[in-house]
């Protein structure tokens, strides 16, 4: 499964590294295709 991510997402993991969108981005980029 190919996963977008967008500067929303990226940011916000950048700043809250222990927020949902961070656990996301996380979880994406370990099991799919960024």
């Amino acid at each position: 499964m190919k996963i977008l991510a967008d500067t929303n997402i990226l940011i916000s993991a950048l700043l809250w590294p222990n927020s949902k969108p961070a656990a996301a981005l996380l979880h994406a980029a370990r099991y799919h295709e960024l």
